[in-house]
């Protein structure tokens, strides 16, 4: 009895790994008890962390500071070469 006690805890351990692994800990529980708990400690462990894409944060395009623009300027100069070209 007391080995079968042992046992649950050694999988309940196995299970607390793994979700600190952002994977399900019932399931690797639930593992490691049709494996033994060793191997499946090892096989967690020996995965590594699940690869997580990178949010992109939407407010930092927006918090970045962005030089004046050069279409005031431009504009000025088109509409002084028309005034230029078309005299009414």
């Amino acid at each position: 009895m007391l080995i079968f006690f042992i046992w649950l805890c050694l999988c309940a351990l196995v299970g607390v790994a793994a979700s600190k692994y952002d994977r399900s800990g019932i399931g690797w529980f639930f593992l490691a008890c049709l494996i033994t708990p060793l191997l499946a400690i090892i096989i967690d462990w020996g995965l590594g962390k699940p690869y997580v894409a990178p949010k992109a944060d939407p407010l930092a395009a927006m918090t970045k500071i962005k030089p004046e623009p050069e279409a005031p300027r431009i504009t000025a100069a088109i509409k002084s070469a028309w005034r230029i070209a078309n005299p009414h």
